[in-house]
């Protein structure tokens, strides 16, 4: 099989394969973080903070504040982002509660939001 062959191959799986661009997040079993742009204090929480979620397919009047807990273990990675993007002296009371929260977490999840 020939370099033409394979670039064929690849241009197939392409087409058939779905992109971001195929998916409507406005269906609730789509719905994703696409980031988060703020934090605030939450007594009320367990873990005592809440990320204020942009989601994907939605407009800034459709933000939500999500628990720290919901999103360290439904996206630690976006959450890792988001404590890399503002100040450390914001960022360690958020990593303290992880740290005290961290028996509930997979290992993985730890792994990747304390690491440095």
């Amino acid at each position: 099989h020939g370099t033409a062959d394979l670039l064929n191959l690849a241009y197939i799986s392409l087409q058939v394969g779905e992109t971001n661009d195929d998916i409507d997040y406005t269906f609730r079993e789509n719905f994703a973080v696409d980031y988060f742009l703020d934090h605030k204090v939450s007594k009320k929480k367990i873990g005592g903070f809440e990320l204020k979620a942009r989601w994907k397919g939605f407009t800034e009047g459709e933000d939500t504040w999500e628990p720290l807990t919901h999103q360290a273990e439904d996206n630690p990675a976006l959450v890792k982002n988001y404590l890399m993007e503002i100040s450390a002296e914001q960022a360690e009371p958020i990593k303290s509660a992880l740290k005290d929260l961290s028996i509930f977490f997979s290992k993985e999840v730890v792994e990747m939001l304390l690491d440095s």
